[in-house]
């Protein structure tokens, strides 16, 4: 009786709640046509018409909550189940109904509507709405999927769309950069086929090189239109994600397939709230892939391979090949007794791969900036620059705050992996989760550090490490993979509380993040562009160099003719140079910027104060930009044209320098 009671109440509590989220979804957007001088609400018939649509809309859901009132929600859906069982033609029509759901949310929330559902509430409706509709799709293609788990399925595809939708809008052919550093990611890629595509030598990234190395194949094919570069940088995203949650479900090998399909998109929107780089995700999973704990040879040469790989990348990364091996190895040996020697010998192999992968990574590391052509004073940044400990906390560059942020992207994770070994701790010798937790606390520590360094902290993207380790020790606690002392291997089943907060709250987080795409004016950029060649076809005619601070892209790719590419100076090794202090490089900048040896300067429009960092976006690393690199190229260059699109300035040298 008391479980029907139960369920009476959360079935009336759900429509209300569902009618709430109505109520307020459209108080705000009835605020928003009314109040915000972009939508002229008293001349638009559209608006109007889309306001009665929304009053219409409420009654008819109002009357629908009142039918459903008193109905018995196990009877509906025993209602639902009998009408579910389809013919071949039926189940077809339930799976493209679902795929429509699917493209249709990214189009509305990214697309142009997205500006009505920047709001907490309309965004929410939608959510509801989809999921909803789509868990008794899910339910009608695949009958063998309880409720619960359509339930599941729905919300895990609609983030999972979600996600990829955002991805396929950055695919496009403006041609300049989208955002900041963008394009920057394509010109450094070039950086590195240049000897054999143009037989010029350019300096190479000076971080995350591994990164801008996987950026290099359409440059490889001969691919000169900048929509070929996206689509290969947004496939990394997408796919490096999905290869890590399909390498990691191949190993835990679940009985069940309909678990592994879940657990799969499970995993993936999982890594998606990090922004986590596809080239550690790739060293991730192939480490994954390739770990053998019967084959240690096969394992050893992996590590060593992989750790050569993360000496490329970043330093934190160098260990992590090693660290990922342990955590695998410890996972799945068991260890029989307490004895010392005992424990010698079991930790022996992660000892010999954390030595030889640490040498051998930091030996690639120094072997890279030895011939990167890039000023050795540069590679010091990730030890000099400022830690700015706001950032860990909600700030105007992170609206969550890393911590907040990252307690909602794995606490749940953790704490059901706390749990787990909680339950099980008789089985375990001590040793084996004091080395895993030791490794997952450290790897969190170092992410916070990372994030907290200027330059670092706007999103998750230095807690990977961290992320990709618990992933790891939570997927084989679940999946009963962890071998205890007695080689057994038990399960951890969830509870519905920890459901809800393994599954939703992931979901929930990745749903409300982005909005609106930018809308890109392409008739006005070819016309910058146009003019931009004309400038250069005028100030180069006396064989000066010119300078592309940004936007470089546009050389190789053939954007802009009749100009060199000048190897030094790119915005970001500008930028970290500047938040760094590097005053060797910025001391070479300004003699040529004195020397006045550039007569164009193609560069991002120049700020002409220093921001509040308490009130914009990245001010400690605009302030700093302002005061190393723009005050010199004010002081000997001066505005010559601000294009109308892509934040784009040109400067030519003055007549008389600031000093």
């Amino acid at each position: 009786m008391n479980r029907r009671i139960n369920k009476n109440l959360l079935w009336r509590g759900g429509l209300i709640a569902f009618f709430s989220t109505a109520v307020l979804a459209f108080y705000q957007f009835d605020t928003q046509l009314h109040t915000e001088p972009t939508f002229n609400f008293s001349q638009s018939a559209n608006f109007q018409i889309a306001e009665k649509a929304g009053w219409g809309a409420l009654i008819l859901l109002l009357a629908a909550v009142v039918l459903l009132w008193r109905k018995d929600p196990q009877g509906l859906l025993q209602e639902v189940d009998r009408r579910l069982p389809l013919r071949r033609k039926g189940i077809a029509a339930a799976g493209l109904l679902l795929s429509l759901i699917l493209v249709i949310y990214p189009i509305l929330v990214v697309g142009n509507m997205g500006v009505f559902l920047e709001n907490t509430f309309p965004r929410l409706l939608l959510i509801i709405a989809a999921a909803g509709l789509g868990t008794a799709l899910v339910r009608a293609v695949w009958p063998d999927y309880a409720w619960i788990e359509a339930g599941i399925g729905s919300v895990l595809l609609l983030a999972a769309s979600y996600v990829v939708g955002g991805i396929a809008f950055g695919i496009h052919n403006y041609p300049f950069s989208a955002w900041w550093s963008e394009t920057s990611y394509f010109y450094n890629a070039y950086a590195f086929a240049a000897p054999w595509l143009d037989g010029i030598k350019l300096p190479w990234m000076h971080h995350d090189p591994f990164r801008h190395i996987l950026q290099v194949l359409p440059f490889l094919f001969g691919a000169k239109e900048i929509w070929v570069h996206r689509l290969w940088f947004q496939f990394q995203l997408a796919a490096s994600d999905l290869l890590l949650a399909w390498v990691i479900v191949r190993r835990i090998s679940l009985q069940s397939k309909k678990t592994s399909r879940l657990l799969m998109l499970w995993i993936f929107v999982y890594l998606t709230q990090g922004g986590i780089y596809p080239h550690v995700l790739l060293i991730s999973a192939v480490l994954v892939w390739g770990y053998r704990n019967d084959r240690p040879g096969q394992t050893t040469a992996l590590v060593a391979a992989l750790s050569i790989l993360g000496g490329l990348s970043r330093i934190n990364w160098i260990p992590m090949p090693a660290l990922l091996a342990t955590i695998l190895y410890v996972m799945e040996t068991s260890l029989q007794n307490n004895k010392f020697s005992a424990a010698v010998r079991y930790f022996r192999r992660p000892v010999i791969w954390g030595l030889l992968g640490s040498a051998l990574g930091f030996a690639a590391m120094f072997w890279y900036q030895v011939n990167s052509g890039v000023n050795a004073d540069i590679y010091s940044y990730p030890f000099t620059a400022s830690l700015l400990w706001n950032r860990l906390l909600p700030n105007s560059s992170y609206r969550l705050g890393v911590l907040p942020a990252i307690a909602i992207a794995a606490g749940p994770l953790f704490l059901f992996a706390v749990n787990g070994f909680r339950r099980r701790r008789e089985a375990w010798n001590a040793s084996r989760p004091i080395v895993l937790w030791i490794i997952v606390a450290v790897l969190f520590l170092g992410g916070l550090l990372v994030s907290a360094k200027i330059g670092g902290g706007i999103n998750l993207h230095n807690m990977d490490a961290f992320m990709i380790s618990l992933l790891l020790i939570g997927v084989h606690l679940y999946a009963g993979k962890i071998v205890s002392g007695s080689h057994e291997r038990q399960s951890e089943i969830p509870s519905v509380r920890a459901y809800f907060g393994l599954i939703l709250i992931p979901v929930i987080y990745v749903l409300f993040q982005g909005g609106q795409a930018e809308r890109l004016d392409y008739s006005l950029a070819r016309q910058s562009l146009a003019q931009l060649q004309q400038i250069i076809d005028d100030t180069s005619a006396d064989g000066q160099e010119v300078l592309f601070i940004s936007q470089r892209h546009l050389i190789p790719m053939d954007m802009v003719k009749n100009v060199s590419l000048y190897p030094e100076y790119e915005k970001i090794i500008l930028m970290e140079a500047a938040i760094a202090g590097v005053g060797s490089y910025l001391a070479d900048f300004e003699q040529d910027l004195q020397a006045q040896k550039f007569s164009l300067i193609v560069t991002d429009t120049l700020s002409k104060l220093k921001s509040d960092p308490s009130a914009v976006e990245k001010g400690e690393e605009n302030n700093a930009y302002v005061v190393n690199v723009e005050s010199l190229l004010r002081c000997y260059y001066k505005p010559l044209l601000k294009l109308p699109v892509g934040g784009i300035e040109l400067l030519v040298p003055r007549n008389r320098s600031c000093k």
